[in-house]
């Protein structure tokens, strides 16, 4: 065992977080909780899907800046949403955009440019949620 590595375990988890500092859980959610994207409301037909993620189809791919969730669907407001593209059908590996929920409504920092896109519900872990 080298030196560094002795050491490391006897730093704090803030800077070697175990899994549970830094995991999220992922929350169930409906497709009509989510009734706004960049302030229009959506058409129950442009969002289908259920557990896990809500795919959102578009007439044309936007610029997505915010997202407004219906409250009666959410649990709580400390959460947020994260938006992935869509590739083959299938959900890309990673989120392309993370955003916190405030007041049941998602603004993202940059805009995540799509027709077709997802959108997932998560309850950060601790350490994300102090950083």
């Amino acid at each position: 065992m080298s030196h560094y590595d002795a050491l490391r375990g006897h730093l704090p988890s803030l800077y070697r977080p175990d899994y549970d500092d830094a995991s999220r859980e992922v929350l169930s959610l409906s497709p009509e909780a989510i009734i706004a994207i960049n302030g229009t409301a959506l058409s129950p037909g442009q969002r289908t899907g259920s557990g896990a993620a809500v795919v959102v189809q578009l007439a044309a791919p936007a610029a997505i800046e915010s997202v407004v969730l219906d409250s009666q669907y959410v649990p709580e407001n400390n959460l947020a949403l994260e938006l992935y593209h869509i590739v083959d059908g299938e959900l890309y590996s990673r989120p392309n955009s993370v955003a916190p929920l405030r007041q049941y409504a998602a603004t993202l920092t940059e805009p995540f440019t799509a027709a077709s896109f997802a959108v997932t519900l998560i309850r950060p872990g601790l350490l994300t949620r102090y950083l």
